[in-house]
């Protein structure tokens, strides 16, 4: 089975082209977080995958990517990041990325949910479902 060590370069790529400050924290996030594959080299139980802060899209990449039987949702907030995610090449049909407004209970329901580097606010909201946390 691919693991995220695997695809870690190929996601790195998807950013090079996005400028410079995009690709050294994308580069940031994938060193200072090397430990990614306690959670996404891991069962997923649910049908969907739900990412909440997904920056600019990688941690939802990576999942999507080793995660290829499920759906993965990436949710953004800065629509800025946002619209860079958006505008990634390759982007797998597994994967959707969305606003939290689109965002519905049926969804989170049957979702693993990754809050990443959340807010106390954001870790209230979503404590009624399968949360995990990324700090």
């Amino acid at each position: 089975a691919a693991t995220w060590n695997y695809f870690k370069d190929l996601v790195k790529s998807r950013y090079f082209y996005k400028g410079l400050i995009v690709e050294k924290e994308t580069s940031k996030l994938l060193n200072k977080y090397n430990c990614f594959k306690d959670w996404i080299d891991c069962t997923i139980n649910n049908n969907n995958i739900v990412i909440i802060n997904n920056g600019y899209g990688v941690i939802s990449l990576l999942f999507s990517l080793v995660h290829k039987n499920h759906k993965v949702f990436g949710i953004e907030y800065n629509m800025d990041k946002y619209l860079i995610s958006k505008n990634i090449s390759y982007k797998p049909k597994n994967l959707e990325l969305l606003s939290e407004d689109i965002l519905d209970d049926e969804i989170l329901a049957n979702s693993n949910i990754y809050l990443f580097r959340p807010t106390n606010e954001q870790i209230m909201k979503y404590s009624a479902y399968n949360i995990h946390i990324i700090k």
